[in-house]
């Protein structure tokens, strides 16, 4: 399909859509059978993880799954996550790059219906979502909802025209050469929310940016951010941030 063409059309409509550069969700599983607990994954229990990925896809979220090695076995068990134990969920989950910890626990009862809860671990906050129901494919479509709907916040931008758009000044510290600036500003153009996108002028390794831009600066600094060569600069006080200032540093991958 036509990307840019589909892209124009959400525009136009004012319709959410998904940032292309996007933070993987990190997914631990456990299911509860006959009094038994157990971790699963694709290889464990495709026919559980598949159900999952497929709501996951329908939803636009990246799904990353546990390794469930040796070392990570001894670090955390399936009485940790069916205890939602969020220490040790954390300790197992620092291996992966993930913007995101989603957990399930699930079982099904005697008279065949299915309970299960989820736990969304984002930014520091813990959400919960509980399900009873008949159908397994819904507690899946449960867990891609929860987590959809919370990352939405942050990284599906919608451009409504009808609003007014903040003009950003971002000021890039650490370019060294050409290189680094051509790297940087193909990147920026690449950020959905962002739009006309203009040089102002460079100072040594500075450059600044008059940038077009949402009226989320929240959302605006997940997006570039996405990028792990920008940091947020030691010196991005409050007010540049009320001013509509940002200031990042561009990391060294030489």
């Amino acid at each position: 399909f036509q990307a840019d063409a589909i892209k124009a059309l959400l525009n136009q409509a004012g319709a959410p859509f998904w940032q292309a550069n996007r933070p993987g969700v990190l997914v631990w599983l456990v299911e509860q059978s006959g009094g038994q607990q157990r971790i699963i994954n694709a290889e464990l229990a495709p026919q559980f993880y598949n159900a999952l990925n497929q709501a996951a896809e329908a939803r636009g979220v990246p799904l990353i799954q546990p390794l469930l090695d040796l070392e990570e076995l001894n670090q955390i068990g399936a009485a940790d996550l069916w205890d939602l134990s969020i220490p040790v969920i954390d300790s197992a989950s620092q291996r992966y790059d993930n913007g995101a910890v989603l957990v399930g626990k699930f079982s099904q009862a005697y008279d065949k219906s299915w309970f299960g809860q989820w736990m969304l671990l984002y930014r520091g906050d813990r959400q919960i979502e509980h399900y009873r129901g008949t159908e397994l494919a819904d507690f899946f479509i449960r867990g891609s909802d929860l987590v959809a709907d919370r990352l939405a916040a942050d990284y599906a931008v919608a451009v409504n025209q009808t609003q007014r758009n903040n003009n950003l000044t971002i000021k890039f510290s650490g370019i060294k050469d050409h290189t680094d600036y051509l790297a940087l500003s193909e990147y920026l153009r690449q950020v959905p929310a962002l739009k006309a996108i203009q040089l102002s002028h460079i100072d040594g390794k500075h450059c600044y940016f008059s940038l077009e831009g949402s009226d989320d600066i929240d959302q605006v600094r997940a997006l570039i951010e996405l990028n792990d060569r920008l940091v947020p600069s030691r010196d991005d006080s409050r007010d540049s941030y009320l001013s509509n200032q940002l200031h990042y540093q561009w990391l060294d991958r030489s």
